[in-house]
């Protein structure tokens, strides 16, 4: 009979070829409080700690990167851990399928970092353009000065600016450039080219004559407009003109928001609106009622870049989560996402392993 305190399940007399034999079976359950301290609490931390990255400033680049490696690294210890006390084997364990995750969101964490780094580096080399626009200032108020002068747009004034071809030796080319631009340059002045016993350096010159050569044009010359001074406006220019597809030489608020993101200042299509009409009242131009049919030339969107820190203060709060994105760099954009996305990885794990456990 089974005693109190003993077997659940008694065990049975079974007999065979003359022999008694007793059998018995038991059930046991493997207590889980080890691998629950040593395992699951410490990769459930180390997930923690390589949250925690998402909310320090991409600057931080030390501080940033020792928590994006570290728990990658401390998951695979733990992961070790496991064989130390369980046999090595092929067969399924949900503990070291949970500590696998975990070291996949690590590694995931740390893959963010690198990508977050890689759009700093590129919002850095956007507010470097602009900075060099800012320290080209004098220039570009002097071309948007002459521009008014001449009645021209600013972008016909930096075609004229542009350098031009001349075709003639380089002799010649010189001392037309040395003598102000009074003189043309003519081809075939090498000077009794098909004399008898002409010399190789006489044969030479002719054959350099009638070459083309670009040199600085006489507009650029004669008001002292260097091509590094244009170097940035010019920049500005290109971009100008991707966008400004119709070559009507205006941008409206949808198009000035994305070119004022190539150089690293992000603003909501809405801020970008009211940010347009102040800086047209404050150019003494008139701005239409309806912020939406606002626009902007070529010049007034050069004369905007200029001063655009005093307008990057954030107008208002965000009235919808797009809008709440587009007023935020790349990189940042990516930091928040992952605020949000990897919790939520998370929680998929744990909801995976406890439904697992409860169809063990």
């Amino acid at each position: 009979d089974q005693e109190e305190g003993g077997f659940e399940t008694a065990g049975e007399v079974q007999v065979s070829d003359g022999w008694d034999y007793l059998v018995m079976s038991w059930k046991y359950a493997r207590r889980p409080e080890y691998f629950t301290a040593q395992v699951i609490l410490p990769s459930s931390l180390f997930l923690l700690v390589a949250y925690t990255q998402f909310w320090v400033s991409s600057r931080a680049v030390t501080a940033r990167s020792v928590l994006a490696i570290a728990p990658a690294l401390l998951t695979r210890a733990a992961g070790s851990l496991i064989y130390a006390s369980v046999p090595r084997g092929a067969q399924f364990m949900w503990l070291d399928a949970f500590v696998q995750g975990s070291m996949l969101l690590c590694i995931a964490a740390a893959l963010h970092f690198g990508v977050v780094q890689a759009l700093r580096a590129m919002e850095e080399q956007r507010r470097a353009r602009l900075d060099g626009l800012l320290k080209s200032k004098p220039v570009v108020d002097k071309l948007v000065g002459l521009a008014r002068q001449q009645h021209v747009p600013l972008m016909t004034l930096l075609h004229k600016f542009a350098p031009a071809e001349k075709t003639g030796t380089r002799e010649s080319l010189q001392k037309m450039l040395a003598a102000g631009f009074t003189s043309e340059a003519s081809g075939g002045s090498a000077g009794g080219a098909g004399a008898a016993g002409q010399s190789t350096d006489e044969e030479a010159r002719a054959a350099r004559a009638n070459a083309a050569f670009t040199v600085r044009s006489e507009d650029a010359a004669r008001q002292g407009v260097a091509e590094a001074d244009l170097l940035f406006v010019t920049y500005v220019r290109d971009v100008f003109r991707r966008y400004d597809a119709s070559e009507s030489n205006h941008v409206r608020a949808k198009e000035l928001r994305i070119l004022l993101s190539l150089f690293n200042v992000n603003m909501s299509l809405g801020q970008v609106e009211k940010v347009m009409a102040m800086f047209l009242r404050d150019s003494g131009q008139p701005a239409h009622l309806d912020e939406r049919k606002n626009f902007l030339t070529f010049s007034q969107f050069v004369n905007l870049l200029t001063v655009i820190d005093l307008y990057s203060v954030k107008l208002g709060r965000s009235t919808s989560i797009k809008a709440f994105f587009q007023g935020l760099s790349p990189s940042e954009r990516l930091d928040v996402g992952a605020r949000w996305g990897f919790p939520v990885l998370v929680a998929v794990q744990y909801t995976w392993l406890y439904v697992l456990l409860a169809t063990l």
